[in-house]
């Protein structure tokens, strides 16, 4: 009996330690700062134009929309599991031409920054 214990907690304690297929890899770190009174609008354009763009991104996991209220200053995480997914998508037309309704709300320019995520709990 303690052999099949044994084989079952190592083939347990394995797979605690793999990835899920849906985990992602990279964090796509995108800051920018808003004009005064529009990050609500930037926020509704993100709900509106975002599931769309990403729908049909197999290595797109999330993305966190958040705001510095102080600054003015919005930040979006968007995980992905492949970085040259993440810029093969970024340059398509689509992905351009959407960004490009944000623009005039931007009090300044993106930093676009692209982690590879080490450790996760």
């Amino acid at each position: 009996m303690k052999p099949l214990l044994l084989i079952f907690a190592v083939i347990w304690m394995a797979s605690c330690n793999s990835k899920p297929m849906d985990q992602a890899n990279f964090i796509v770190k995108t800051t920018v700062p808003i004009k005064a009174g529009q990050v609500d609008r930037v926020l509704d354009l993100f709900k509106a134009t975002n599931p769309e763009l990403v729908k049909d991104q197999d290595d797109w996991v999330k993305a966190v929309f958040s705001v510095h209220e102080e600054t003015n200053e919005v930040q979006v995480l968007a995980y992905w599991k492949d970085k040259d997914s993440y810029l093969y998508f970024s340059s398509s037309e689509k992905f351009l031409s959407t960004m490009s309704q944000f623009r005039p709300h931007f009090a300044g320019q993106p930093v676009i920054k692209i982690n590879r995520i080490l450790y996760e709990m």
